[in-house]
């Protein structure tokens, strides 16, 4: 479980800082099939609710988009699924899942050429 609400404030929370859980999952699933050295099917659940902290209340509003980030992040690093988790067991306010093949909304991410951290230099995908 890779949840961004349960890291330090201040991890992976780089400009542009509305990107962290996207990053916390594309770089965490990413580092398990480094590790696992691609032969390993790696599936994190998402944190499929909104935890009122601090950096998060900053950024993510209402937490819709706050779920649909680590989707993508998990997508972009992986693409071998993921499995919703919710403490209370409440899943309608999270918006359907994407398609394989749905472009990023939001802002460039971390997989976009210029951007691209050292350590994904050369990516396994």
């Amino acid at each position: 479980m890779l949840f961004p609400s349960h890291f330090e404030q201040d991890f992976l929370a780089y400009t542009p800082a509305v990107e962290r859980p996207y990053r916390v999952y594309f770089y965490g699933t990413y580092r398990n099939l480094v590790i696992a050295r691609n032969q390993v099917l790696v599936r994190p659940w998402v944190q499929a609710f909104y935890l009122n902290v601090s950096y998060d209340r900053k950024y993510y509003g209402d937490g819709v988009d706050y779920v649909q980030r680590q989707v993508f992040g998990t997508r972009d690093a992986a693409n071998h699924g993921y499995m919703y988790w919710n403490n209370s067991g409440r899943y309608d306010d999270i918006r359907p899942d994407i398609d394989w093949d749905t472009p990023y909304p939001w802002t460039t991410v971390e997989t976009a050429p210029g951007l691209r951290k050292p350590a994904l230099s050369n990516p396994v995908w």
